[in-house]
């Protein structure tokens, strides 16, 4: 049995059309498209940000180092913040292997 609202609807079954059952769904798709509206304007004004991942998952973020006089990137993970968002795939990313090929192409590398 599914429930929204006041509508319920059992699974597999016909749809009543009750005056009650047509009236919460109306009432549920209206505050549907309240919600779609709401984030329509966000989006149009630059306010609604999409994250690559959840706050906190853990992360891999390039590092640079200097050991023995010889500069070096390091991967570390981390957990996700909001201020990386701006650093997404240029120095924080989801796999060690995205970070590594990254630190590679600048030609950086680990201390052997």
């Amino acid at each position: 049995m599914y429930t929204n609202n006041n509508a319920h609807f059992a699974q597999g079954s016909v749809c009543e059309t009750s005056p009650f059952t047509i009236q919460a769904m109306q009432t549920h798709m209206k505050s549907l498209q309240t919600e779609l509206d709401r984030y329509h304007k966000l989006e149009l004004t630059g306010r609604l940000v999409i994250l690559p991942c959840k706050v906190g998952t853990p992360v891999y973020v390039i590092a640079a180092a200097r050991e023995n006089g010889r500069a070096w990137l390091g991967v570390n993970k981390m957990r996700f913040r909001l201020s990386d968002v701006d650093k997404w795939g240029k120095t924080v990313f989801s796999t060690r292997d995205e970070a590594m090929a990254a630190a590679a192409l600048r030609g950086w590398s680990e201390p052997k």
